[in-house]
């Protein structure tokens, strides 16, 4: 019996949505009832150690390449946990659907006027209208009148236990893709968005020192501004890319969309880790400055030990 394109098209949305809910799930639950397990997962695929509370006055953490991220038993404690469960469930969505696309439920897509699939027998539909058309050997070229078409066969013809490794294979090179996209993605939102530290006294002149600094003050928005743009578009990236190719016609097929929806994941875990690293950080050192008992005897003496230009000194004094 023959599959419709909507029992097909239903299939491929049920997989694709049903392994990330069931991997989300179980990684849910790994994370408050086997959490050394979790964390171990969590190390070995993106280098990212946990720290456990060993005393009474410890605080439970995660180190991001040198960076510190606390995991308070909150709300904000949940956050890091979250996204560290999204950037999980994306690979290894994206790594299952691979698998299972391989052999189990084969999606091609083929462009016009060319020939059909080297995967047997395959009910193929045009991307047009869904017209159907059967597909029966690799030497038969489809008209050029129907355009292009996406193709789908259950279980791969002749599967043997060297498709098998190929495909598992592929998916351990896919993981390890995806850990290095991590590593690199994470280290560069460490050096765009991790503030200089300043002591309480340069702090408390740029506060009382009635300086024109507007030309440092604009420079300083221009940049923050410029590396959250970058962000953006990053993140951005894999939607755009959907959409062109949706608009140039070029086939989705369910893999594609779930490793560029993987990547679009990993961006906007990396960009909560790092928002609740800041937050952190500027609430931290808000209390530190509070509690600075640094207090310059005058204005005239901060400014001479500061590293202000002559020029701007003169003006002050």
């Amino acid at each position: 019996m023959t599959w419709s394109y909507q029992a097909y098209l239903a299939a491929v949305l049920g997989i694709s949505f049903g392994f990330p809910l069931l991997i989300f799930a179980v990684l849910l639950y790994l994370i408050y009832r086997c959490p050394k397990t979790f964390y171990r997962m969590i190390e070995s695929m993106f280098s990212i150690k946990h720290n456990e509370v060993t005393t009474s006055e410890g605080r439970e953490s995660i180190d991001l390449y040198g960076v510190l991220i606390d995991l308070p038993a909150t709300i904000r404690g949940f956050v890091p946990r979250f996204a560290l469960i999204l950037m999980a469930t994306a690979i290894l969505t994206a790594t299952l659907m691979l698998f299972f696309s391989g052999l189990i439920l084969i999606t091609e897509y083929v462009p016009s006027n060319s020939k059909c699939p080297s995967q047997g027998e395959m009910d193929c539909y045009t991307t047009m209208d869904n017209t159907y058309f059967y597909c029966n050997s690799s030497d038969t070229r489809i008209d050029a009148s129907l355009g292009s078409l996406i193709c789908y066969r259950w279980v791969k013809e002749n599967i043997g236990t060297v498709d098998v490794l190929n495909q598992i294979g592929l998916c351990s090179g896919l993981i390890q893709a995806f850990g290095w996209f991590v590593n690199i993605f994470l280290r560069v939102l460490l050096h765009m968005l991790q503030r200089k530290k300043k002591s309480a006294s340069a702090r408390e002149l740029m506060t009382d020192v009635n300086v024109v600094n507007i030309t440092s003050r604009r420079r300083r928005l221009f940049k923050m501004c410029f590396k959250h743009l970058v962000i953006i578009l990053i993140t951005l990236t894999p939607c755009v890319t959907l959409i062109v190719l949706g608009a140039k016609n070029i086939g989705r097929t369910g893999i594609t969309m779930i490793i560029l929806s993987s990547i679009f994941l990993l961006s906007v875990s990396g960009i909560l880790l790092f928002f609740t690293y800041e937050n952190e950080k500027f609430k931290h050192d808000n209390i530190a400055f509070m509690k600075s008992d640094t207090i310059p005897v005058s204005v005239p003496e901060m400014v001479s030990q500061s590293n202000i230009p002559k020029k701007l000194k003169q003006d002050t004094t």
